[in-house]
């Protein structure tokens, strides 16, 4: 059996990250019916023996960007390793030695851990409305992509009173303004983004 991940990880940039696999699954030998025990409460599994099959995660890699036209590398037995790359696919395959043998996989996962990662850069308020900072790379933001890093920001030359107000912030970017006496003011500010 084969079995690939439906979803592919963009890092959104190449960068080296630890990934894990895990799964859990039951193999038994096909075709046990309730109707075939002569007691049931003699059976020392209910679905029936246990029977033996390999099971392997599998990983390929591509520093392209993997929603285009990627190159991917070979696919490689996952163990817990560290992979550099910008884009990931995983693939489960098993192996039974008797045809007649049924394999249940409950849990299937790969976790990726990526570093924190910071951003910094400088920006200008402005006076008639909100201020969009784009990051130059966008943040991972995990695998729905909507993970928003945690942002800070150090007006620079500022006065008593001021208010940053950030109204929104996603893993591409936020949105700010700076507010004095309840108007937006110009200011020049500092900021630091952190997430994966």
């Amino acid at each position: 059996m084969v079995y690939e991940f439906n979803q592919v990880v963009d890092l959104n940039e190449v960068v080296t990250v630890r990934v894990m696999p895990d799964f859990k699954m039951i193999v038994t030998n096909a075709g046990i019916d309730v109707a075939d025990y002569v007691n049931v409460s003699l059976e020392p599994r209910f679905v029936g023996p246990f029977a033996d099959a390999t099971a392997r995660v599998y990983v390929a890699t591509t520093d392209d960007d993997p929603n285009g036209t990627p190159t991917w590398s070979d696919w490689k037995f996952l163990l817990v390793s560290s992979y550099k790359a910008r884009g990931l696919k995983f693939k489960l395959e098993i192996d039974t030695v008797d045809t007649n043998t049924a394999v249940s996989v409950t849990d299937l996962t790969v976790t990726i851990d990526k570093k924190d990662v910071i951003k910094t850069g400088t920006s200008t308020s402005s006076t008639s409305a909100d201020t969009t900072v784009t990051y130059p790379t966008a943040f991972y933001g995990g695998l729905t992509g909507t993970n928003a890093p945690r942002v800070g920001i150090q007006t620079i030359g500022g006065t008593a009173g001021d208010q940053v107000v950030i109204s929104s912030r996603d893993n591409t970017g936020f949105v700010y303004s700076i507010y004095n006496g309840g108007s937006r003011v110009q200011r020049t500010i500092d900021y630091q983004a952190i997430g994966q």
